[in-house]
């Protein structure tokens, strides 16, 4: 249907369908807490924080997100 947008992506290792067309979108989608501290990066390219709401994903993109752990 025009004026749908559907991708596939991989995000952190693991294929997924994507159906939302900006990075902030998709990460909400997938259960992440845009409030919680994570790095992002898109092709290997780091993506600012402030970027994520405008950054448009594309067919192919590789995602890696990395988020702090606690331990010891």
């Amino acid at each position: 249907m025009e004026g749908e947008f559907s991708v596939v992506i991989t995000i952190n290792g693991e294929t997924k369908p994507l159906e939302n067309k900006y990075l902030s979108d998709a990460l909400v989608a997938w259960g992440y807490s845009m409030n919680l501290p994570m790095a992002i990066a898109v092709n290997y390219a780091v993506v600012p924080h402030s970027a994520y709401a405008t950054w448009e994903l594309k067919p192919n993109d590789i995602i890696e997100i990395l988020m702090p752990m606690q331990g010891g």
